[in-house]
């Protein structure tokens, strides 16, 4: 009697070459997963450096409104606006609220907030407020951000970022 061996199944190559394919398919997809994540890092960064914008926004908004109603403005973060020259203040991270948020990078670093003041930048993020005399007289405030958590950072301590231009491209890793 004469056996026929039955030759269904895959060869030792073919499995080989299945697992191969599988490894690269998941390479590739451990690629893309890790920049999906590097970008919504970067965009969760952006979206910080703007909470704190606002966030100065509302500081100054209230110190003005106590400044017309007759405060001495010492101790506001407000920049004057009488006169015809400029005035620049510096608002600390943690002079700003936030309703959340605010204390860690999206890397998971703290942001570092520094001993800023109002008359100096200090070591740490902040946002800097720069008033701007018209030519009418009127007077208007621009707003700028240093945000750091160490590695990254949006803008220098010397060279801070305008609101209007805060993206994903300023970021800067150390």
């Amino acid at each position: 009697m004469e056996k026929h061996l039955n030759k269904k199944g895959f060869t030792l190559v073919e499995l080989l070459a299945v697992i191969v394919v599988l490894a690269i398919v998941m390479a590739l997809a451990v690629i893309s997963i890790s920049n999906v994540i590097n970008d919504a890092r970067k965009n969760t960064f952006v979206t910080d450096a703007l909470s704190f914008l606002d966030g100065a926004h509302q500081l100054v908004s209230s110190d003005s409104v106590s400044n017309l109603l007759g405060g001495d403005g010492s101790g506001s973060y407000a920049p004057n606006c009488s006169g015809s020259s400029s005035d620049t203040k510096y608002i600390p991270l943690l002079a700003i609220n936030l309703e959340k948020g605010g204390v860690k990078s999206p890397w998971g670093n703290k942001y570092v907030k520094g001993e800023t003041t109002t008359e100096g930048k200090g070591n740490g993020s902040f946002v800097m407020v720069s008033s701007v005399i018209g030519t009418q007289g009127g007077c208007t405030y621009k707003y700028s951000i240093y945000l750091t958590d160490g590695v990254h950072s949006i803008g220098t301590s010397d060279s801070p970022i305008e609101e209007g231009q805060v993206n994903t491209s300023k970021i800067t890793v150390k």
